[in-house]
C-alpha cells in the first residue's frame, strides 16, 4: 500500500496512506503466462508481455497506446500445459513504460476459475 506526504502551510508533514481497493490476489508473471496476445477492436493483433495476473484482471506491457475505457480480447497461454484462454478485458488505466511501450491495467469480463489462474501462474 502506498503513502503519500502533504506539507500543510505551517510546515508540518501529513501522512496519507493509499487505500487498497484491489479484489483478487495478483500473481506476478511467470513461466505460465508464456505467451499474451491481444487484439484491439478494428480486428489487430499485438504481442504483449504479462506483467501480472489475478482472477479478475491483468497488468501487461504493450507497445501501442490504448485508451482507458477500451475493449481488449485477449488470448493467455502456456504452451508447456497446453493451456489457451481467450477472455475480454476492459482497460482500466494506461501509463508510459520507462523502457518503452506502455503499461496496461484492466479488468476481465468475468473470473478465472481456480484451475485457469494456476495454469497462467
Amino acid at each position: 500500500m502506498a503513502q503519500e506526504s502533504l506539507i500543510c502551510d505551517d510546515d508540518t508533514t501529513l501522512i496519507v496512506k493509499a487505500v487498497e481497493r484491489r479484489r483478487n490476489v495478483r500473481y506476478p508473471s511467470g513461466r505460465g503466462a508464456a505467451s499474451c496476445l491481444v487484439t484491439d477492436e478494428h480486428g489487430d493483433l499485438w504481442p504483449a508481455e504479462v506483467r501480472n495476473v489475478s482472477a479478475g484482471g491483468l497488468s501487461i506491457v504493450l507497445f501501442r497506446p490504448v485508451q482507458q475505457g477500451a475493449i481488449l480480447h485477449v488470448e493467455l497461454a502456456n504452451k508447456v500445459l497446453r493451456f489457451c484462454r481467450r477472455i475480454q478485458m476492459r482497460v482500466l488505466h494506461s501509463h508510459n513504460h520507462p523502457d518503452g511501450g506502455y503499461i496496461l491495467g484492466g479488468s476481465f469480463n468475468r473470473k478465472l476459475s481456480a484451475s485457469e489462474l494456476q495454469a497462467l501462474v
